[in-house]
């Protein structure tokens, strides 16, 4: 099966690629030890959050039941930061599990918020990330984050908080005189936010939910 590319960003060149999926596990049962590659997300007529078509045709091709079935021999991700995911998982139902949640929140892509694969990418660079499992709660948790995409412009982002914050004057003469770079620069500085490769960010103090990974595993969330 070939799927559409999943990636939302008006510029493709800017998103990592892992051939036309978020993520790829290679499976291999015992009818089948050479195995084969399940993609997601999956983009099927058939859509099933635990058995999507991806899956679905990769049994049958294993000529397995169920993934208990099988083994898994290689992961092949679009995100450079997470590495070892094979050897973060003891049985193939919990990896492809894991898998098939990535590909939906690769595909959401936040509902289409602004810059929202710059900020998952820095919160993941933030708290050193390289699980799956810990990177899919992060993308569930960045609303505890601040963040200032690279590209953005100290005025407009100056400008953005302000009205956030609720200072921003409605009268347009105040807004003319309103110093949006300067109040920027103060908020960034009270927000303590640390220099990413996809932008600024830093920890806001709203208490993190753990769905995937192990709440011992705690993140650095730098001030």
């Amino acid at each position: 099966i070939k799927l559409a590319d999943p990636f939302v960003e008006e510029d493709p060149t800017l998103q990592p690629v892992a051939g036309d999926y978020a993520i790829r596990v290679k499976l291999a049962s015992r009818s089948n030890m050479e195995g084969i590659w399940v993609g997601f997300p999956d983009s099927g007529e058939y859509i099933d959050s635990n058995h999507p078509d991806e899956l679905l045709l990769g049994l049958d091709s294993l000529q397995a039941e169920s993934l208990s079935e099988c083994i898994a021999l290689e992961v092949d991700c679009c995100l450079p930061q997470l590495t070892g995911i094979l050897d973060q998982y003891d049985s193939a139902s919990e990896l492809v599990r894991h898998a098939i949640d990535f590909g939906y929140v690769w595909a959401e892509q936040g509902q289409g918020a602004p810059h929202w694969l710059d900020k998952w990418q820095a919160v993941l660079e933030l708290e050193d990330c390289h699980r799956l499992d810990y990177a899919l709660d992060l993308a569930q948790n960045l609303h505890c984050y601040h963040f200032m995409p690279r590209d953005m412009e100290l005025a407009d982002f100056g400008k953005e908080l302000a009205k956030r914050d609720g200072v921003y004057p409605r009268d347009e003469l105040l807004a003319s005189c309103f110093d949006a770079e300067g109040y920027a620069n103060q908020r960034m500085k009270n927000m303590g936010l640390s220099a990413a490769a996809h932008g600024f960010v830093s920890w806001n103090g709203t208490e993190l939910v753990y769905e995937y990974s192990q709440p011992d595993m705690e993140p650095t969330m730098s001030m």
